[in-house]
């Protein structure tokens, strides 16, 4: 379901970085899944939202669902 969504998709570990990515996240960013794979959240995530209170809302709630601009 993860590979075949068309939502994106990305998945972080505890140090802020990302470990998986889903096709439609790679389209839509413009990214292989190589160069996402890796990738600090903060080299991601558009300044103007906050990477670091959006990580302590992710670790608070377990997820983090919602309006994030992104680096294209």
């Amino acid at each position: 379901v993860f590979d075949k969504s068309l939502v994106a998709m990305l998945i972080a570990d505890d140090q802020q970085r990302y470990v998986d990515a889903n096709h439609a996240v790679c389209q839509m960013l413009g990214y292989t899944y190589d160069e996402l794979v890796g990738m600090d959240i903060g080299q991601l995530v558009a300044k103007d939202n906050n990477p670091k209170q959006l990580w302590g809302h992710f670790l608070e709630n377990g997820t983090q669902v919602g309006l994030v601009l992104l680096h294209h």
